[in-house]
């Protein structure tokens, strides 16, 4: 049964010049599991925003089943008061939180009592208590976050709560934006497991491909204003998309060599056309005065220019319809620019050591005596879940915090760039360009090359610090360190806020880097490609190989 329907909308902001959308059209019904992709900025979160009524379209129908109830997640989530998180999660359920209220503030002995308890366990109060603490589990959260006012929890963690409320309610549709962005691995397979189990339709924004392979059946594109839509998985999508981008451009490349066809044949036409122009209908004298037959073939030639030239004209009208076609249907494929690092190698056989570090936040330790060498040239991947350490550890060995105790060691020659999730090395009066070049005005076309890697073009790069998104500040940030003469990169979360094109340009060029690499990252996809080496920081454990071999002998993470 159909739960949503778009037809042919269109919606800009009254601030915009062209339109955001235009002319998109969907179905939503009760077996959808959607996973909605697109650059930063192209329209996905309005998107969302149209499904669920909040946005009025300037153009096009929007039909939604009545009765329908939407679990609506969005990007930034903001929860605030002094409510506990106890009480927001049985909000969820007003009748039975009125209940369960009630049930506290009656006498025992009253028959009102027994009215209201027999009234709530009917509606399922019993289930619903068991349900929170396996929502809770399965998100990791300490059972003493429960009692908590929900405006002292931490981003992560209210993104949590919230998708757990979400989950709790059993809305007949869920549409989450960016759900995955403050999950670690733990959570992100429960989460992904959860979703298998319960029969609810859902339409997810996310850049976690790993978690699109594994949790929807169907892919909308949003890209130039359009919606394209896949059948599968990413992976399906990724493949489906480049067998059609190769037949475009392989219907493109037969029409350029057809338009060079009728070029020639154009301009031959014209030229036998000037030649029959300037033929001469005069007579000869023959060598006794007289005067020459007429040519038989000199009329016809005479009047055929016109037709030659009718001809040229009309093949190169159709030229010009081939042109324009070209224009509006050639294929999407950006000329591929390389980011060209400089060569980054130690002369050293470690390019980090650390010995017996320790650091608490007042009396709770975050981690004990953790021991570690990284190897130079080597890619190394530090896993574990929100609050394990992992940003506490890149903060340490980047000299922006102290351990408490213990000790680590650069190799003398190391070049440090440092990627914080907190964008906190930018400037925010300066240019992008200006905080990318940091003065090395010479290299100006580098920098541009890698900004436009990332999706950063054109006049954009003039745009202030100050003014940008979450995920333009995260491109800015990391094309600075990409262009840094660094020969050792420490990121923690690097491709949190980056759609996906952004994810694999970075993942392309970081794997061209022959410097050493420390990454912390939720991303799987990132950790298989990149990651020569893992650590889990949670079992203070070392393994010589890829995440996914990792996983194999390990167990628990997939």
């Amino acid at each position: 049964m159909e739960l949503i329907r778009g037809s042919n909308l269109t919606f800009k902001f009254e601030s915009q010049t062209d339109n955001l959308l235009e002319k998109v059209s969907f179905s939503v019904d009760e077996s959808c599991h959607i996973g909605l992709v697109g650059d930063n900025g192209g329209g996905k979160t309005t998107l969302l925003d149209i499904m669920r009524g909040q946005i009025p379209v300037a153009e096009g129908q929007l039909a939604l089943r009545r009765g329908t109830t939407i679990g609506h997640l969005p990007q930034e989530v903001r929860l605030e008061g002094r409510h506990t998180v106890s009480d927001y999660l049985w909000q969820a359920r007003e009748e039975l939180f009125r209940l369960k209220k009630k049930m506290h503030s009656t006498d025992q002995s009253s028959p009102e009592y027994a009215e209201v308890v027999a009234r709530y366990y009917d509606l399922g109060g019993g289930e619903y208590d068991a349900e929170i603490e396996k929502v809770l589990a399965g998100f990791n959260l300490d059972e003493n976050l429960y009692k908590m006012p929900i405006e002292t929890l931490s981003g992560g963690e209210k993104t949590k709560i919230a998708l757990a409320r979400i989950l709790l309610r059993h809305p007949d549709i869920m549409l989450l934006d960016e759900p995955t962005n403050h999950l670690e691995i733990a959570s992100l397979v429960w989460l992904e497991n959860y979703l298998h189990q319960v029969s609810l339709p859902y339409v997810i924004i996310s850049h976690d491909r790993r978690f699109l392979d594994n949790c929807v059946d169907e892919i909308w594109e949003l890209q130039d204003k359009i919606l394209h839509v896949y059948s599968g998985n990413y992976s399906f999508y990724k493949s489906q998309k480049e067998d059609g981008l190769k037949k475009q451009q392989k219907r493109y490349e037969n029409q350029q060599k057809e338009i060079g066809r009728l070029r020639e044949a154009a301009q031959k036409r014209r030229q036998e056309a000037s030649r029959m122009e300037q033929f001469k209908l005069s007579r000869s004298v023959t060598k006794k005065g007289g005067i020459c037959k007429r040519d038989d073939g000199s009329g016809r030639a005479r009047s055929g220019g016109a037709d030659k030239m009718r001809s040229a004209k009309a093949i190169e009208q159709r030229i010009r319809s081939m042109l324009e076609k070209d224009r509006a249907e050639s294929p999407h494929l950006d000329r591929e620019r390389k980011i060209s690092f400089k060569k980054a190698t130690l002369k050293a056989p470690f390019a980090l050591e650390i010995e017996n570090l320790t650091h608490r936040f007042g009396r709770r330790p975050i981690f004990k005596n953790l021991t570690l060498s990284v190897g130079s040239g080597v890619k190394l991947g530090i896993i574990g879940s929100n609050g394990s350490g992992k940003s506490t550890l890149l903060k340490i060995i980047t000299e922006n915090l102290k351990a408490s105790s213990g000790n680590y060691r650069w190799a003398p020659q190391a070049r440090i760039g440092y990627f914080s999730q907190e964008h906190e090395t930018l400037g925010a009066s300066n240019s992008i360009l200006d905080e990318v070049l940091q003065g090395r005005l010479q290299e100006q076309t580098r920098a541009r090359t890698i900004l436009g890697r990332l999706n950063i073009r054109r006049d954009k790069v003039y745009q202030s610090i100050g003014t940008l998104s979450l995920g333009e500040r995260s491109k800015t940030a990391l094309a600075k360190i990409l262009f840094s003469d660094a020969n050792v990169l420490v990121l923690d979360e690097p491709t949190n806020h980056l759609e996906l094109s952004a994810r694999e340009a970075l993942e392309a060029a970081l794997g061209e880097y022959t410097g050493t690499v420390i990454v912390a990252s939720h991303d799987r996809y990132l950790l298989d490609r990149l990651a020569t080496e893992i650590f889990d920081i949670e079992k203070s454990r070392y393994f010589p190989g890829t995440y996914s071999e990792y996983v194999e002998t390990a167990g628990g993470y997939r």
